[in-house]
């Protein structure tokens, strides 16, 4: 007897949905003992890869086992809204080199193009997690927002910074921290070329960093 994985897959899919399978069993378990499942979410801005399925499984399945143990789980899923790959992305598509170019075009305008764009892959990801099979809660999804005021009075708050730096200290002690940079950046975020300029919080961990 042969068997069509595929249009197996395609008919559990099309009958979970029929009987909407995940909503009913998160209703039946509401009351019970919550399960917690912290979830590190995507962005939005780029198609999901190889490494986001392989993750989107284990993410399915210790939720889906907590469940089968008599927890409730609730399970919505993130976007990644802020940051860099958002700004990454506008950096190149209007050929920005540097945080000159942002200023002469207007933060205002540079943040209208990157709201433009952060959602712009959003419904090839919830075919393709559907598709694997994961339970997820698209509908009542949330996103990960933090604007750059936001982030800066996050930065400047002692304890965060002093944690930082306490990092990079101890392990330029042990002789761990052997070599490191910035990676990507965006023009936005004061840097350029993978060096710190004008953040002064950030250059001190960077002078920690060179004085091993």
């Amino acid at each position: 007897m042969s068997i069509n994985f595929v249009s197996e897959e395609e008919r559990i899919l099309a009958f979970w949905e029929e009987i909407d399978a995940f909503k009913t069993s998160v209703a039946q378990s509401v009351g019970k003992p919550p399960f917690t499942f912290y979830d590190g979410p995507p962005f939005a801005t780029g198609l999901p890869h190889y490494g986001h399925l392989l993750a989107s499984t284990i993410k399915d399945i210790v939720p889906r086992y907590a469940h089968m143990k008599g927890h409730y789980v609730e399970r919505r899923f993130g976007w990644d809204t802020h940051g860099l790959p958002v700004e990454h992305e506008i950096d190149k598509k209007l050929k920005i080199t540097g945080k000159e170019d942002v200023m002469k075009m207007g933060i205002d305008k540079y943040n209208a193009e990157c709201r433009a764009i952060v959602m712009r892959y959003s419904k090839d990801w919830e075919k393709t997690i559907g598709r694997l099979g994961r339970w997820i809660d698209f509908e009542n999804d949330y996103k990960v927002k933090l604007a750059l005021e936001e982030k800066k009075k996050a930065f400047e708050n002692t304890k965060l910074l002093s944690t930082i730096l306490w990092f990079f200290y101890t392990r330029n002690r042990r002789s761990i921290l052997h070599s490191w940079k910035v990676s990507g950046g965006s023009s936005s975020n004061c840097l350029k070329r993978n060096k710190f300029i004008e953040d002064t919080e950030l250059c001190h961990i960077q002078q920690l960093a060179q004085h091993r």
